[in-house]
């Protein structure tokens, strides 16, 4: 395990003069040779387009504030994504409802310290969730069992396979390539608070405090600047509308992600990759099938202060 991550911390951690959200509450799955592995089958290295970016397929970033449900909000960012490209349209799914039942499964529903990725993706699979409206994000009802409607109506609304994702550059791209974003959980550090961060620096552990383990949605990714787009659940008042840019080298990296790392699917052999990959200029390449690797500068160095967004 991480280094950083042996250590839970959970606390509060304010960002701006706004609010404060928790931090920490993030805990790693328990990994075993058993999981199914995702594969890289499908394209080559040299195939991968430079861009990809799902997020005209994602509802809007919303806010776990002081709950410590990071892993149910990336869990049900990736549902909605999935119901949002097989049925052309999502509404919001209850996060609370995955998270008091992810936290049952380890006889913990009488505390908010979070839970992991895996127990998440197991309740999707097993119970499935309900539309928010049925059982609301309600900080107050944190600790409260969802009624029988909820579950009835969750019932219709589970996910059928999960795989996890090396720590490997080209197999996380890939994954996004094919048109699925993961979730992954990292140790965050004081820089990572920065009010209105959008390109998040490379941590450096020796020299800013570390805050906790986080767990957030990654949704496309970028080599000319040599980042991950991914989805945060701060709102949409943090970072780029409630999105950030990662470094490959921190998200990548084994020193900081202990490969708990999940990508899911409704149903198998859909075909997510059209409408996700992005040429030099952001124009959407309408076949994956024609696409030609396009040049670009790879001594072009990552400004972490530059405006930087591939939705316009």
């Amino acid at each position: 395990m991480s280094q950083y991550l042996q250590t839970r911390k959970l606390s509060l951690v304010d960002y701006g003069s706004r609010k404060a959200v928790k931090v920490g509450a993030y805990r790693p799955s328990p990994l075993n040779d058993q999981q199914k592995k995702y594969s890289t089958h499908r394209f080559a290295q040299k195939e991968l387009p430079i861009r990809v970016d799902l997020r005209h397929y994602l509802t809007d970033v919303e806010d776990q504030g002081e709950v410590g449900s990071c892993t149910a909000n990336a869990m049900a960012g990736a549902y909605e994504y999935l119901a949002k490209r097989t049925l052309g349209e999502a509404g919001d799914v209850s996060r609370l409802f995955i998270y008091y039942n992810a936290r049952s499964l380890d006889d913990e529903v009488d505390q908010d310290a979070g839970t992991t990725i895996l127990n998440c993706i197991k309740v999707l699979q097993e119970w499935g969730t309900c539309p928010e409206p049925i059982w609301p994000y309600d900080p107050d009802a944190v600790f409260d069992e969802p009624h029988q409607e909820a579950y009835d109506a969750a019932y219709n609304f589970r996910l059928m396979e999960a795989e996890r994702i090396p720590v490997d550059l080209y197999a996380m791209k890939h994954c996004l390539a094919e048109g699925y974003p993961f979730a992954f959980g990292l140790p965050l550090f004081a820089s990572f608070m920065r009010e209105g961060n959008k390109g998040i620096p490379m941590p450096k552990p020796e020299q800013e405090d570390y805050i906790g383990g986080h767990a957030m949605l990654c949704v496309g990714y970028s080599d000319p600047y040599q980042v991950f787009v991914v989805r945060n659940s701060w709102g949409t008042d943090w970072g780029d509308n409630g999105y950030c840019y990662i470094p490959y080298e921190y998200l990548a990296n084994p020193a900081f992600n202990d490969g708990d790392c999940w990508t899911v699917k409704s149903v198998t052999d859909l075909d997510f990759s059209e409408g996700v990959w992005f040429d030099d200029e952001g124009e959407i390449i309408e076949d994956s099938e024609e696409y030609e690797e396009e040049e670009y500068d790879e001594d072009e160095e990552y400004d972490e202060d530059e405006e930087y967004d591939e939705e316009e």
